[in-house]
């Protein structure tokens, strides 16, 4: 099952310094910062994985995003482009049925973007026919 994704929070210490005329570093700042990084997307394997007729996939977006899901065959070509619009935060499932593509090993992604970030994350099924 897919969680909301959880904020990191972590120090950062900053370390400012300049080289004088000798090619001497010397320090003249130190400063402590609270770093804060959100996932915005996060996405588990599609089930069942090889598969023939149907698999799912589950993700989840942790604020409403524009999603948009991509096919790409092996050679990196797309294959196949939906757009889902924009999706409130939360789990979510998308099948996938009657693909018209050929057995083979293919990569999906799902991009989310909202006023936050961008975000891309990337899988790959094999379908067998």
């Amino acid at each position: 099952m897919i969680g909301q994704s959880k904020p990191y929070f972590g120090q950062l210490d900053i370390a400012v310094s300049k080289t004088d005329s000798n090619g001497l570093f010397n320090t003249t700042d130190i400063k402590n910062e609270t770093k804060i990084s959100t996932r915005t997307l996060t996405m588990s394997q599609n089930y069942p994985n090889p598969f023939n007729a149907q698999t799912k996939i589950f993700f989840s977006i942790a604020i409403n995003s524009d999603i948009v899901f991509r096919v790409f065959d092996n050679s990196g070509k797309l294959v196949n482009e939906m757009r889902l619009g924009t999706m409130s935060a939360g789990n979510h499932t998308i099948s996938l049925c009657k693909l018209n593509l050929a057995s083979g090993v293919y990569f999906y992604c799902f991009l989310a973007s909202n006023s936050e970030a961008n975000e891309v994350v990337t899988r790959k099924f094999v379908l067998l026919k």
